[in-house]
């Protein structure tokens, strides 16, 4: 490969990335890092004269700085406090309403000290309203980010870090703030874009929601139905503001300019400018930055009179952001924004290429950027979309094509009748009326197209994903390779189509989810899955993990009804993923269940899954397999986990038992040996009693717990496991658990454990 001077700084900055990803998956060390660059300069010194030694010892350089910045943000960790815990901190901003960033904080009488924190003040009856450079004072807590647990889990602390923070929580009502108020661009900012949005909803009215999403980066307004249909025709990232936005903001600045006697240099501070402005006004997200940095480069090199090269564009902006926070590039937003325009940047000059074979597209330049543009756009987020949501949408590139057409239409005319509108107040409903309409055939595009559903795929493992960019980098001549380009291509192609091939492979699988202080497994054969139980609400860890591994699901177990086994069935019923049947205890009366729980089972209702009853003494096949229901088999009046389903099946060489929360005092039916034990109620002291465990021989036994304040698992449940001889695996401590069944061996994997090859089991049944 070739690096021309102009290209280096794309080298540099790969090799910084790396040492930060390094940091991420391995760790680092201050020592080795200083010790490599000594080494590397060392050699330099040496080789000074040749240009490609001075250009590698760069790279290792950049990787030992990339390495160190990141993992030393990564290995300072601000820890949670225990609740009614005193906090104090100085208000930093306010992200919105009662949501703000604290600075200075001091937790306890302990003066535990932590970094940024954000957090909800609690409001009551006597609650002030809170401004920036104010001192507040509190009873509260605070809490660390959830690590990852779960295959297709999302790094909350990651997030935080992103966004310069790690902390979050909340102040109960009784929370003062003494102090005068400090000046803020910040703050100014935030009224700034409120006073806007105010009123563009008196302008625009119902199409109000939809244009400050489009504007300014706002869809708390916004319809779900509408959020979730552009979610699955692939036109989401136009809630978000990014480099399209800015792209055509910056194109109309720059038409405005050029009207005026102003000389380039003068035109290029104030279009910065603004650009600058725009982005702090929308939050300045990642892909706003990057926009806004590489408009900045592109209009520097005009007013130079130097060719604008856009891949050293992207490298600085990527280089510049993760200097400032290293942490960024471990973010899916920035991910998803420097993925989508590298991929335009690689494959552009191909892709027109082929369309200029065309006579018609050819005739029809904008055409053929419009398509160029959307199809480059749409192929490299494939890679990251399937990653991160499991799916592509078949109608993504037709309906990108058409809100390519509408973007400018929008953006421009929204800023130009909303600036009439305060010109001229009598013409709002006219200027509504005009504004609507596109608006309202977008929407309802929107909804019928994402009738058509999605094409469900297996995330790739993640080292294909550099590589998905390396062959699309082979099939660019936006980067110069040496000889062996065809070898190469061939041998990344065959690596990619080997390794994607294995995520089909059918192979029964017991997966334990960690959804904390609840309940979620899922029993797959190839793609198809069923679940017992979907863990509490809000959690989404059993959808996340669906989508991760493209799964369809057959049915969904309920054992019973606790908000924490079932409370994330209506998320999943709302889904793109389609449930064919739920199943459920005989005797349970839904009307008793929790607000969230019949929300889920009247959405299974309303999507047309099939509801299925069973107690004691059935059986029912789920997947090929049968599934014998040993409990419940009385509906007296007790508590809902007496009504708890009791479970018993075969597959390949194990046997399971899965007790769902059943207490004790429902341990009345004739326990089978087994070599699998879920066990119930979360290890709880009226569960799982010893003669049970006695009778069970269960060579594995898997707790699925949180943290929690009633003492699960129960010390009694684990001894008499213990002394039974039986391998217990808490989620809490080794995250997700897998079983990988086969014919006359399992293999165990734990989400944690300290290597990442299973554990072979060598007996059988």
């Amino acid at each position: 490969m070739v690096f021309p001077v102009r290209r280096r700084l794309m080298g540099w900055t790969i090799a910084y990335l790396c040492g930060v990803f390094a940091a991420h998956i391995i760790g680092y060390s201050v020592k080795w890092s200083v010790f490599i660059c000594a080494l590397s300069i060392l050699l330099g010194i040496f080789r000074s004269q040749h240009r490609k030694s001075a250009f590698l010892l760069v790279c290792t350089v950049m990787f030992c700085v990339g390495n160190c910045l990141a993992g030393n943000r990564l290995s300072e960790r601000d820890l949670g406090t225990l609740p009614k815990t005193i906090i104090t901190g100085e208000v930093d901003a306010i992200k919105y309403g009662n949501r703000v960033w604290l600075k200075n904080v001091v937790c306890g009488e302990q003066d535990i000290k932590t970094h940024r924190v954000l957090v909800t003040l609690m409001n009551g009856e006597t609650e002030q309203e809170v401004c920036v450079g104010q001192r507040v004072n509190g009873i509260g807590r605070l809490f660390e980010p959830e690590t990852v647990s779960n295959p297709g889990g999302t790094d909350e602390r990651i997030y935080a870090l992103a966004r310069n923070y790690e902390l979050s929580g909340y102040i109960q009502s009784g929370w003062t703030a003494e102090g005068d108020e400090a000046f803020s661009i910040r703050e100014r900012l935030r009224r700034l874009r409120e006073k806007l949005l105010n009123h563009w909803r008196e302008t625009f009215g119902k199409s109000s929601p939809l244009f400050e999403a489009i504007l300014l980066g706002d869809r708390n307004n916004m319809d779900d139905e509408i959020v979730n249909a552009m979610r699955l025709t692939g036109t989401i990232h136009l809630l978000t503001i990014s480099g399209f936005h800015v792209t055509l903001l910056a194109g109309m600045i720059e038409a405005l300019l050029k009207k005026l006697s102003l000389g380039k240099k003068s035109r290029f501070v104030l279009e910065t400018v603004l650009l600058c402005f725009f982005a702090a006004l929308t939050g300045a997200a990642a892909g706003t930055i990057r926009a806004v940095i590489m408009a900045s480069m592109r209009m520097w090199a005009k007013c130079r009179g130097r060719r604008y090269e856009p891949l050293t564009a992207l490298s600085a902006a990527a280089l510049f952001m993760n200097i400032y926070n290293p942490i960024w590039a471990l973010d899916i937003s920035f991910q998803f924004s420097f993925s989508i325009v590298l991929g335009i940047l690689l494959l552009r000059k191909s892709v027109e290429t082929a369309l200029n074979k065309c006579p018609l597209i050819r005739r029809c330049p904008r055409l053929r950027d419009l398509l160029c543009i959307s199809f480059c756009a749409q192929v490299a987020a494939i890679p990251m979309q399937v990653m991160f949501y499991g799916y592509v949408s078949p109608v993504s590139l037709p309906m990108n094509l058409a809100a390519g057409t509408m973007m400018p239409f929008l953006m421009n005319g929204g800023l130009i009748c909303a600036v009439l509108s305060a010109i001229c107040p009598k013409a709002k409903e006219l200027i509504a009326v005009c504004v609507s309409l596109p608006i309202a055939i977008f929407e309802k595009l929107s909804l019928r197209c994402a009738e058509v559903g999605v094409l469900r795929l297996p995330a790739p493992y993640s080292w294909m994903i550099p590589i998905m960019f390396l062959a699309m980098a082979l099939c660019s001549n936006a980067i110069r390779f040496g000889k062996g380009k065809k070898k190469a291509r061939i041998a990344v192609l065959l690596a990619l189509t080997v390794g994607y091939t294995c995520r089909f492979y059918p192979i029964w699988r017991y997966v334990q989810l960690d959804v904390g202080q609840g309940d979620a497994a899922v029993l797959r054969h190839g793609r198809q899955a069923v679940l017992i139980d979907v863990g509490k609400a809000n959690g989404n860890e059993a959808l996340r993990y669906l989508r991760h591994e493209g799964l369809y699901v057959d049915a969904v177990i309920l054992s019973h009804l606790d908000e924490d086994h079932a409370g994330s069935l209506k998320e999943l019923m709302d889904s793109e993923i389609q449930v064919k049947k739920v199943i459920l205890p005989a005797g349970l009366d839904e009307n008793e269940a929790c607000g969230t729980v019949l929300d889920g089972l009247n959405a299974a209702k309303k999507a047309g899954a099939e509801i299925i009853r069973t107690s004691a003494g059935e059986q029912f096949e789920v997947l090929g397999i049968q599934m014998e229901v040993l409990a419940p088999g009385e509906w007296k009046k007790k508590g809902d986990n007496d009504y708890s389903l009791v479970l018993y099946t075969e597959i390949e060489s194990a046997a399971f038992l899965l007790t769902g929360d059943s207490p004790t005092s429902s341990e009345k039916y004739d326990i089978p040996t087994c070599d699998i034990l879920k066990v119930a109620h979360h290890g709880s002291q009226y569960a799982t009693s010893d003669a049970f465990i006695q009778q069970a021989q269960p060579r594995i036994a898997i707790i699925s717990v949180g943290l929690n304040s009633y003492g699960h698992p129960a010390q009694r449940v684990l001894d008499t496991l213990e002394k039974n001889g039986t391998t217990v695996i808490r989620t809490n401590e080794s995250g997700c658990i897998t079983l990988w069944l086969g014919k006359r061996k399992m293999a165990l994997q734990a989400y944690h454990a300290p290597s990442l090859k299973p554990i072979l089991l060598a007996y059988t049944r």
